[in-house]
């Protein structure tokens, strides 16, 4: 039974290989030719976002200014510091409450440590110059004292769940025509105001 399979492995093999670079050698024309004269053809209609490039922009501002904010805050190794970026990527109530925050943990002698936040950000509206951005992240970064200990409450404390959901509203600034962040918070908020 062996040396019939060996037999007709021996054989097959060869002979499928033989019929393969005859195909490629002639360039297998004529089946392409039958095929192709029996296919209807139907481009998949592709529509571009019209939003995409602001929609891109949105988002590459929210993340910039969590990028300079966690780098602010000096997540792992660094400390607290002012970061004149964060008014590159935020305006108004969100950039006072990001300079707020930076000054309460230099005036406390805090650090942030923790691995890097998972931002899952979408663009859930954009009209005109108002975009509203929906986050499902995981924060595990915490607050420590200088004494090495955790802080007991608020943000970056261990009673915070490292799951949250943000929605940021960010406007288009005028002056400049970037995208910044113009507020935070867990409730709705819609393009429309």
């Amino acid at each position: 039974m062996l040396a019939k399979r060996t037999f007709w492995l021996a054989w097959f093999i060869p002979a499928a290989l033989a019929l393969v670079a005859t195909a490629c050698s002639s360039g297998g024309s004529a089946r392409v030719e039958r095929a192709s004269s029996h296919a209807t053809s139907t481009a998949p209609s592709t529509t571009a976002d019209p939003q995409a490039a602001d929609k891109a922009a949105v988002l590459a501002a929210y993340n910039g200014y969590y990028t300079s904010l966690q780098e602010a805050w000096g997540l792992n190794g660094g400390q607290p510091h002012q970061n004149p970026q964060l008014a590159d990527y935020a305006s108004d109530a969100a950039l006072d409450a990001a300079v707020n925050s930076i000054e309460t943990m230099v005036q406390h002698h805090q650090t942030v440590r923790g691995p890097q936040p998972e931002h899952h950000a979408t663009v859930r509206c954009l009209q005109g110059s108002t975009a509203v951005v929906d986050d499902d992240l995981i924060d595990n970064t915490n607050v420590y004292e200088a004494n090495g200990r955790q802080v007991a409450t608020g943000p970056g404390s261990a009673s915070e769940s490292a799951q949250q959901h943000n929605i940021v509203l960010l406007q288009k600034r005028p002056s400049d025509g970037r995208w910044a962040v113009f507020a935070i918070g867990s409730k709705e908020k819609s393009c429309s105001g």
